[in-house]
């Protein structure tokens, strides 16, 4: 699996992938199944990337016309099951003949669209074979989009439609004669379903339940309901029209048959075709999705970058809330990339921004960045936020541990994102887990990024880290408290490059008392620090003589 369930549910990946929204049946049904590209597609990867930039820049410089596009998009049915139908050697039926010539009526017309523009490529269907097929559907001198037997098919099934038309005609008159006959005798006028609904205490209610010309059809205490009964001549003119539509119905089969052979050599062209609109649609839905964030095309490299990345999903949700994204400015080597800062301070915000441009660039979109470089990775996964399975009967860090298990097997080395790892268990064991996971991950040929609090990953030869900017004014006194939102607006989510000599990073206790933990609380746990501290390093000096 190229990125697994729990990964997608740690990148809010279906809120991202909801964004994306094809305006075909087929580019919908297409989108379940749609592909990321994979190492050795570079080209094919950059190739499409560079046909939505020019969409992208058609749909900018003229408004209009795309809307027009989207029109047809949107009236574009699917002839899938028709043309199966047709390759399997059977006769289509009416409405699927209707729905396929709706498709290469709107599909001839989003080719004029695209030629507009100079859009070519895209639809590369022989003039010709547009014209023949079309043909085949419309045998008529005037073009139009619908489908209709009597269009031309076949004389004789013109004139059964006529003499079925004209027999209808008749045995209306007819039925209207005898109404109108009753009525005048009755002095009552039928209702909106043609039948009569006489009041019981009128007089004349005997002399209609014994009138032949009527059918009594239901009584009530109040009133009842007669209809017509058929008339000889009636009953002889639906028996005459019955053995028309007989007739008519073996010749319409006749003539589906015939059309079938005739469209069937087409087959071809118009199975390319429908792929050729479905892609097409695949990759104007994904040009409109990135149009939201402004995306940009990823560059193929082996060092995974971005510039100014954000999280389309977390930036709306911080714009609803009036706050503001800090885009992730990122570099990551090959081997092991370390994030450490405050909680709060943004690392699993910035864990969850690689993962989302990286998926997306691999599904073939623009992406949400300034600037970015990435490879094409075999596989994405992210360990992040509580993974514990119950199902499985496994604990937060034994569901983290199999997790990261499974994924450390892998031959191939993709991009592995990592929060916390060794959190659920005891610092001490939590700590060199953390540390021998992370000098593991440096040597490796993956990408691998840790966002962690433990300062003996930082102890790891070969390594990049990054640390978050981190709370500002860290020192000023809370007055009162603060809740979540005005500590966002102090907090700096940048990333920095770290260099040993920062140290590292504390701002728990801060954080903590900017929240509003009591006074005396933050004091006694800097006293713990402070007494823990020169202990550390008595016993490290022991160690190491």
């Amino acid at each position: 699996m190229w990125m697994d369930d729990g990964t997608k549910q740690a990148l809010l990946w279906a809120e991202v992938w909801d964004r994306f929204r094809p305006l075909t049946p087929m580019g919908q049904q297409a989108k379940r199944s749609l592909p990321p590209f994979l190492p050795g597609e570079e080209a094919a990867w950059q190739a499409s990337l560079a046909r939505q930039e020019t969409l992208s820049g058609t749909i900018n410089d003229d408004p209009d016309w795309a809307e027009r596009v989207e029109g047809r998009l949107r009236k574009l049915p699917d002839p899938g099951m028709v043309l199966l139908h047709l390759e399997r050697g059977g006769a289509p039926g009416i409405t699927d003949w209707f729905r396929l010539k709706q498709f290469l009526w709107h599909v001839r017309g989003l080719g004029a669209l695209l030629n507009e523009k100079g859009l070519t490529g895209w639809l590369s269907a022989n003039p010709s074979e547009w014209t023949q097929t079309f043909r085949l559907l419309n045998p008529s001198q005037r073009e139009e989009p619908g489908f209709s037997l009597d269009q031309g098919y076949d004389p004789h099934l013109t004139a059964l439609a006529k003499r079925l038309d004209d027999l209808d005609q008749r045995r209306r008159l007819v039925v209207d004669a005898r109404a109108s006959e009753i009525e005048r005798d009755y002095g009552i006028r039928r209702g909106r379903e043609g039948e009569w609904a006489v009041d019981r205490t009128l007089p004349i209610l005997n002399r209609m339940r014994q009138d032949p010309r009527l059918d009594r059809v239901r009584e009530t205490p109040f009133e009842t309901v007669f209809r017509p009964l058929s008339s000889p001549e009636e009953e002889a003119l639906a028996e005459e029209a019955a053995s028309l539509e007989k007739e008519r119905e073996e010749l319409v089969q006749d003539v589906l048959e015939i059309l079938a052979v005739s469209v069937r050599p087409f087959g071809p062209f118009l199975t390319k075709a429908l792929e050729e609109v479905t892609h097409f649609d695949l990759a104007w839905a994904k040009v409109r999705a990135a149009m939201e964030w402004r995306g940009v095309r990823p560059r193929p490299s082996m060092v995974f970058s971005l510039e100014d990345g954000v999280h389309p999903v977390l930036q709306d949700r911080l714009q609803r809330e009036e706050k503001v994204f800090t885009p992730v400015c990122l570099r990551l080597d090959q081997g092991m990339t370390v994030l450490i800062g405050p909680n709060m301070g943004g690392k699993t915000v910035a864990l969850r921004t690689l993962g989302v441009v990286a998926a997306l660039g691999q599904y073939g979109f623009l992406v949400p960045t300034r600037a970015c470089s990435m490879p094409l990775f075999p596989w994405i996964t992210a360990i992040i936020g509580d993974a514990q399975n119950p199902e499985a009967g496994l604990s937060t860090f034994g569901a983290e541990a199999a997790h990261l298990a499974h994924w450390l097997r892998e031959p191939e080395a993709g991009l592995l994102l990592l929060d916390e790892i060794g959190r659920g268990t005891n610092p001490v064991e939590g700590a060199a887990l953390s540390a021998a996971v992370t000098r593991y991950l440096a040597t490796g040929e993956g990408w691998s990024v840790h966002a962690t609090h433990y300062r003996e990953v930082l102890d790891v030869s070969g390594i990049r880290a990054y640390r978050t900017g981190g709370l500002r004014n860290a020192e000023s006194p809370p007055v009162g408290g603060e809740d979540q939102g005005s500590l966002h607006d102090r907090m700096d989510f940048r990333l920095y490059p770290w260099q040993p000599s920062d140290g590292f990073p504390r701002e728990a206790l801060a954080i903590a008392a900017a929240l509003g933990l009591p006074k005396k609380v933050i004091r006694e746990a800097k006293a713990r620090i402070d007494d823990r501290e020169p202990r550390c390093t008595e016993l490290a000096e022991h160690d190491n003589p």
